[in-house]
C-alpha cells in the first residue's frame, strides 16, 4: 500500500514541476543534490545525484518515461549519473527521494534539452588533420558551426573543401569537414660539379614538385668549358640525383677527375710561417705554379699577427720548379718580446663593420715609459670607397683617439668604419657544423644557418652538444663551448663547431684551446688533428677554420657552409715611417705570396711603381707603419 501512494505522489509531481535545466536541492536537510548534464545524444538526458554527506545513502528515483522504481546506494561524496530517455519534445525529469532518513522528501529536476555534436576534421582520405570539437544542439533548433578555412598538419596546409559555415539539424550526432592538402610550389635545386681541386666547372638545375620529388641525371664525362679538359665522375658518386619534396632545396656536388695528363696541370704551394716555440702556423701563404715556371718566396724578416712582432729565425728563400714533389713549406719565428727597454710594437685595425673584413693595418710602437696617443682617421679611401669613422666603438676609443701605456698587455686594437652614408644596424653571422672527418672541397658540413646581429641588441648563440643528421649521431668535440655572446662590434661573422659521428672514437679528440690575450677582442684559437691526419684550426677572430689536410691541400668552410679551397688573402705595402723592430732590426712586411718590400733602402723608381699596383689592385688590405 505504501508504494501505491509513493507511486502516485512521484507521478503528480512530474505533472506540476515546471521544465528547466538546473541543480536542485529542494530540501535543505537532504544529503542529497540533483544536477542534469549536456546529454551525449539527442536520444537521452543526463542526471547526477551527488552525495554530499559523509555515509552512504541509499535513494529511490523514478524517471519521465519509465513507471517502475529503481533503488540504489551511493557511497560517501560519490556521485552517480542516471541516462533517461527523453521524451518526444526532447526533455526528461527525474524524482529521487532518499530513504535512509524518514523526513527527506522528493526531489524532481527536469533535464536540458541539448546533446552534443561532435565536429570532425579530415582529408581527402579520410585522415584525421585536427582535434575534434564539440558543438552544443537544441531541441527544434540544432545548432551551427563555423569552421577554419585552412588547418595545418605535419607541416602541410589544407583548405576546406566546402562553405565553412553548417547548420546541424536536431538529431545529428556529428558533422565532418573535409579538407584537400594545398598544393606547395615547385622549387629548384641543384648539382654542381667540380674537379679534383674543387673548381667548379658546371651547375644544373632541376624542379623538385610535391607528388613525385625530383631528379636528375648529370654525365660520365664532360669537357669543360673553362679549359676544354675532359673529365670524368669520380668512383662512389652516381650519375643519378634524386630526391623528395620533403628534403627541401638541396646542393649535391658531384666531384671529376680530369683525364688528361696531370703533369700539365697548374698547382698551388703552401708556405706556412711557423712560431718555433709553439709550433702553431701563425700564417699561410699560397703560390700558384704554372707549367715550366719556376716561383720563389723571400720569407719575411719579421711580421706582426694578432699584435705580436716575430722574427725569422729560420728559413731562406724558397725556389719551387714546376712539377717539384714538395708542395708544403715551413720557415720559423721567433716571438719578439718588449722590455722595460726596447720599444713596444702596437697595432691598430681598420675594421669594415658591415662585413667583419680588416682594410687597412696601422703599425706603431711605444717607446719605453711613455704613453702612446693615436689619433685615428676619421675617413679614408679604400678600393674607391670612402669609410667614415662609426661613431658607436670599444671602451678603448674615445672620440676619435686612442691611448696606450707602455707596457700594457693589449697591443692589438679594432676600430670599426662604414661605408659613407650607410648606416649598419645589423649584419648576418653565419653558424656551421661540420663532420671532423669532411675537411676536402666537395664534401658536405652537416648544418649550417645564419642569424642576425643587431646594433644595442645582446646576441647569444647556442649550439647543440650532440644532434642527429641524415640518421647519424654527432657529438660535439671537446674543448668548444656551446654557448657564445657575440659582440656586435667583433671581426667574427662565422661560428664553425666540429663534431664527431658518435660511433667514430677514433676521431674522439680534443680541439685545443690558445687564448690570445694581447687583442681588444679576446680571441680563442682552437688546434686539432683528425684521424685522418688533418691538422684543424678554428681561428679566434675571425672563426674561420683552416683545414691542413695531408694531400697537400688547404680548406676552409665558407659562410655559406661550403668547404672551399684556402686562400691567404693577399697585402699591399704603404711605407709612411719606418717603424724599428723590438730589438732595433729593420722591420719587414711581406707583399703579396710571393714578394718582400723591405722599408729604405728601396729605390725611387720601385716605389713609384708600388703605387701604380696599389691604385690597380683591388679589394687588399693595407699595411701602414707610423712610429
Amino acid at each position: 500500500m505504501k508504494r501505491k501512494v509513493f507511486r502516485l505522489l512521484l507521478i503528480l509531481a512530474l505533472i506540476v514541476v515546471p521544465i528547466a535545466g538546473i541543480t536542485i536541492d529542494v530540501d535543505a536537510a537532504s544529503d542529497l543534490t540533483l544536477g542534469t548534464l549536456i546529454s551525449d545524444s539527442p536520444n537521452d538526458r543526463l542526471f547526477t545525484v551527488k552525495n554530499n554527506s559523509g555515509n552512504s545513502v541509499r535513494y529511490v528515483y523514478q524517471t519521465s518515461t519509465q513507471n517502475n522504481v529503481v533503488e540504489k546506494t551511493i557511497a560517501a561524496y560519490d556521485s552517480d549519473t542516471i541516462r533517461v530517455a527523453a521524451n518526444s519534445s526532447g526533455q526528461a525529469t527525474l524524482t529521487v527521494k532518499q530513504i535512509d532518513d524518514p523526513n527527506a522528501v522528493s526531489q524532481i529536476i527536469n533535464s536540458l534539452n541539448q546533446y552534443y555534436v561532435t565536429i570532425n576534421f579530415v582529408d581527402s582520405n579520410g585522415m584525421k588533420i585536427a582535434d575534434s570539437r564539440q558543438a552544443v544542439a537544441t531541441y527544434n533548433s540544432g545548432c551551427s558551426y563555423t569552421a577554419s578555412s585552412s588547418l595545418s598538419y605535419n607541416g602541410d596546409v589544407y583548405d576546406l573543401t566546402s562553405n565553412n559555415y553548417v547548420a546541424i539539424p536536431y538529431g545529428n550526432t556529428s558533422y565532418t569537414f573535409t579538407y584537400s592538402k594545398r598544393a606547395q610550389p615547385n622549387f629548384t635545386s641543384k648539382v654542381i660539379l667540380v674537379d679534383q681541386d674543387g673548381t667548379t666547372h658546371k651547375t644544373i638545375e632541376y624542379t623538385v614538385n610535391e607528388d613525385t620529388g625530383g631528379s636528375v641525371t648529370v654525365p660520365e664525362t664532360f669537357v669543360s668549358t673553362i679549359n676544354g679538359r675532359t673529365y670524368k665522375i669520380m668512383s662512389g658518386y652516381s650519375t643519378k640525383i634524386t630526391q623528395s619534396y620533403s628534403q627541401g632545396v638541396m646542393q649535391t656536388v658531384v666531384r671529376y677527375q680530369v683525364q688528361e695528363d696531370e703533369t700539365s696541370k697548374p698547382y698551388n704551394i703552401f708556405i706556412q710561417y711557423i712560431d718555433k716555440e709553439t709550433n702553431n702556423v701563425l700564417l699561410t701563404k699560397t703560390l700558384l705554379v704554372q707549367k715550366n715556371k719556376t716561383v720563389e718566396h723571400n720569407p719575411s724578416s719579421s711580421f706582426m699577427k694578432n699584435g705580436l712582432q716575430y722574427q725569422l729565425v729560420d728559413g731562406n728563400k724558397i725556389t719551387h720548379s714546376f712539377g717539384d714533389s714538395q708542395r708544403n713549406y715551413q720557415v720559423y719565428y721567433k716571438q719578439l718580446v718588449s722590455d722595460e727597454t726596447t720599444p713596444q710594437p702596437l697595432q691598430v685595425n681598420y675594421v669594415d663593420l658591415a662585413t667583419g673584413n680588416i682594410l687597412e693595418i696601422h703599425e706603431y710602437t711605444v717607446d719605453p715609459g711613455k704613453n702612446k696617443t693615436i689619433t685615428l682617421d676619421s675617413s679614408f679611401d679604400y678600393d674607391g670607397t670612402t669609410y667614415i669613422l662609426n661613431s658607436a666603438q670599444q671602451d678603448y676609443v674615445e672620440g676619435n683617439k686612442i691611448t696606450h701605456k707602455f707596457g700594457h698587455n693589449i697591443t692589438e686594437y679594432n676600430v670599426y668604419y662604414t661605408e659613407k652614408g650607410v648606416e649598419i644596424n645589423s649584419y648576418e653571422v653565419s653558424i656551421t657544423y661540420m663532420d671532423v672527418s669532411h675537411t676536402n672541397v666537395g664534401e658536405k658540413t652537416l648544418y649550417t644557418t645564419k642569424v642576425t646581429a643587431n646594433v644595442n641588441e645582446a646576441l647569444s648563440i647556442d649550439v647543440e652538444q650532440q644532434f642527429q643528421a641524415n640518421g647519424t649521431t654527432y657529438v660535439l668535440l671537446p674543448g668548444q663551448e656551446s654557448h657564445y655572446d657575440h659582440d656586435f662590434y667583433s671581426t667574427r661573422r662565422n661560428y664553425v663547431m666540429v663534431y664527431r659521428d658518435i660511433n667514430d672514437t677514433n676521431n674522439d679528440i680534443v680541439l685545443n684551446p690558445i687564448v690570445a690575450n694581447n687583442t681588444s677582442e679576446m680571441a680563442v684559437t682552437l688546434q686539432g688533428t683528425n684521424a685522418n691526419g688533418t691538422a684543424i684550426t678554428i681561428e679566434g677572430t675571425t672563426g674561420n677554420p683552416i683545414m691542413n689536410n695531408p694531400d697537400g691541400s688547404i680548406t676552409t668552410v665558407d659562410p655559406d657552409g661550403n668547404i672551399v679551397p684556402y686562400q691567404e688573402e693577399e697585402t699591399e705595402i704603404i711605407e709612411e715611417e719606418q717603424t724599428p723592430l723590438v730589438n732595433g732590426k729593420e722591420n719587414q712586411v711581406n707583399n703579396s705570396n710571393e714578394t718582400l718590400f723591405i722599408a729604405g733602402g728601396i729605390v725611387l723608381v720601385i716605389i713609384i711603381a708600388g703605387l701604380i699596383y696599389g691604385i690597380k689592385t683591388k679589394k687588399l688590405i693595407k699595411f701602414k707603419n707610423h712610429s
